[in-house]
């Protein structure tokens, strides 16, 4: 059986509803590794959230000049200590091959970043569940090693701790709510909607920055690394323009943590550190039955 002919197999089996967790994770992986072949077709493939509470972080970035393992570990530990465990990724968990005037990636430090990141999501033991972003997928068909290939293939299709959900776009049943994860990945790929996956809100990688659209149920969740450290400014008008409205430029360690709390109402909780400890910032109510997000206090 071809890889095409697999593709097509395991589409079958999960539009029956028959596939497994692996089968699962091995057709992602296909279907992002044969992206041109999908790419005017790629499903947005859905899955579920059966735990009360998750901790939902972004664009981590590991192996760029960004990266901040103080920010991901005391994310981590804050979920652990909180009996948290399953972690929403919405993408850029790894810098990949995207560096546009940063040095280029050579496949030496591309295997390293990899094993870096397994061992990053691995180390915690709770589970990653991880949209791939435009920096993830760019390192995929990048080397034709054999070697890398394998690597690519056990980062994103067989590790226990690591589930990837899809590329770009990706949608989540939490108890009967819909919940889109978007990562902007490229205007030539995944161009079309499914009209079958209609969400109740969106949750939003790569911008980097934290903001709400209440009139658009949509979260930008915010950066876990440096990347904005020395970036002090946005165009908060452009954002605007698109309905959002910009909530905080912040540097530091910044997360969300959901909790579902009753039938179709999902706490959103945003935490900052101040002064070496993590504290809720903010508290943020979506309630599925009356259409509505809205902050609370």
């Amino acid at each position: 059986m071809t890889e095409i002919e697999a593709v097509y197999f395991l589409l079958d089996k999960m539009n029956k509803g028959i596939i497994n967790s692996e089968e699962y994770k091995v057709l992602q992986y296909f279907l992002i590794k044969n992206s041109q072949v999908f790419e005017k077709n790629y499903p947005i493939c859905a899955t579920s959230i059966n735990d009360d509470k998750v901790l939902i972080i972004s664009d981590t970035h590991i192996g760029s000049e960004y990266e901040n393992h103080y920010f991901m570990s005391n994310a981590y530990n804050y979920a652990i200590n909180n009996n948290i465990r399953t972690v929403i990724h919405l993408g850029d968990l790894i810098e990949g091959t995207v560096r546009e005037n940063r040095r280029s990636l050579s496949y030496d430090d591309a295997k390293k970043e990899l094993e870096r990141a397994i061992n990053y999501v691995c180390y915690y033991g709770i589970e990653t569940k991880l949209l791939l972003g435009n920096h993830d997928f760019s390192i995929i068909n990048k080397y034709a090693y054999p070697s890398f290939q394998n690597l690519v293939y056990n980062f994103f299709a067989m590790n226990k701790l690591l589930s990837v959900l899809g590329l770009g776009r990706v949608i989540l049943d939490w108890n009967g709510v819909k919940i889109k994860l978007n990562h902007n990945i490229s205007e030539k790929l995944l161009t079309y909607e499914n009209s079958d996956f209609v969400s109740d809100i969106d949750l939003l990688g790569h911008a980097h920055w934290y903001y709400i659209s209440e009139n658009k149920n949509a979260i930008s969740v915010p950066s876990l690394s440096n990347e904005l450290k020395d970036k002090t400014y946005y165009d908060s008008i452009s954002l605007q323009k698109y309905g959002y409205k910009l909530e905080c430029n912040n540097p530091y360690l910044n997360f969300l943590i959901a909790r579902f709390v009753d039938d179709g109402v999902i706490l959103f909780g945003e935490y900052a550190e101040r002064d070496g400890k993590i504290v809720l910032n903010e508290e943020i109510v979506f309630n599925k039955n009356e259409r509505l997000i809205k902050k609370l206090g």
